[in-house]
């Protein structure tokens, strides 16, 4: 394989016929303020920056990554942290509680989802307030004691560090395990995601491409759309029999990317897995339009979540990998 890589397109997503570029574990990594990034000496006074917090950042805007605020305060609260402790060089976005149509973190979350275009997200935060900001959005949450906070008070988290400088290694589990993932694989030049709407097929197929890319590997991703129907099965055979004709590793993603094309072309199936409740909440919170548009895209992803199981009944996979926490995608064998 070369390790030619070209630029994604905007959305993250590996553009037809191109080949992944490396980028960040997470498109976008949103701290809580007060008792994350600053916090109040003790006896009080003055908010101070938290030790590392800068030498953290600066590690994750080199990556690619991009920062965001979400803190339950007001206006004049978040522009004296951005402003007097020089955060506003730092992060590309804030949401207080001042912020239009923003009366809870939850809300915060998800506008600067909409802000940014991605999905690929993970939340960091010292309360179960922002764990529960995460988990309402379908995102990872690390829960950072460094500050005084009970390393169990926030039961479930994806992770705990009481140091602000081992956050960029806590992120990099994911492009690492996928790395580890694709050699046990005996290294595969072509690979199925298999899984429904909000099981995170699409994130893992990207972000290996992008893990890979980093190392050299070339890599692209192929999204299946169709639950088998006949024309639209022929028109992805044929985008798929023209990515296999490039020196790269090809990556299809989608509800049953394994089912109707020739099998000799894929040499691994996987399937995404998340408990059913967790994909629901991905779902909803990555449909705009209301509750009828939730509903119409909760149906389709039941259809696919059937569809897969049909496919994968005939057809087991080599591995399941659990996407419920993104951080460590564990196997389930």
């Amino acid at each position: 394989m070369h390790p030619l890589t070209i630029q994604s397109g905007q959305d993250g997503q590996s553009p037809p016929n191109g080949l992944a570029a490396a980028g960040p574990a997470f498109d976008l990594v949103i701290f809580d303020l007060d008792g994350t990034l600053i916090s109040a000496p003790r006896g009080g006074g003055r908010h101070v920056r938290v030790p590392g917090s800068g030498e953290t950042l600066a590690v994750l805007r080199d990556s690619g990554a991009r920062l965001a605020l979400a803190s339950l305060c007001g206006r004049g609260f978040l522009a004296d942290g951005m402003e007097r402790l020089g955060l506003s060089a730092e992060v590309d976005a804030g949401r207080c509680l001042d912020s239009p149509g923003c009366s809870d973190k939850a809300m915060m979350v998800a506008d600067l989802l909409l802000e940014f275009d991605t999905r690929s997200a993970v939340v960091i935060g010292d309360t179960r307030g922002d764990g529960a900001a995460a988990w309402a959005n379908g995102l990872p949450f690390v829960h950072f004691v460094g500050t005084g906070a009970d390393p169990a008070s926030v039961p479930g988290s994806d992770a705990t560090i009481d140091r602000l400088v081992d956050l960029p290694r806590v992120l990099d589990r994911r492009p690492r395990r996928l790395r580890e993932l694709w050699i046990e694989l005996d290294r595969p030049s072509g690979l199925a995601l298999v899984g429904p709407a909000g099981s995170g097929a699409g994130l893992v197929a990207r972000d290996l491409a992008r893990a890979l890319a980093a190392v050299g590997v070339a890599a692209t991703t192929a999204p299946r759309q169709a639950l088998g129907g006949e024309a639209d099965e022929v028109a992805e055979r044929r985008v798929l029999e023209d990515l296999l004709e490039i020196d790269a590793l090809v990556i299809t993603h989608g509800p049953a990317a394994a089912d109707g094309w020739p099998s000799d072309c894929l040499e691994a199936v996987l399937e995404a897995t998340a408990p059913q409740a967790l994909r629901e909440v991905r779902v909803r919170s990555a449909v705009l339009g209301g509750a009828a548009g939730q509903e119409a895209a909760l149906e389709r992803s039941s259809l696919e979540a059937e569809h897969v199981a049909r496919v994968l009944a005939a057809s087991p996979p080599i591995r399941r990998l659990g996407t419920g926490s993104p951080l460590d995608l564990p196997d389930r064998r």
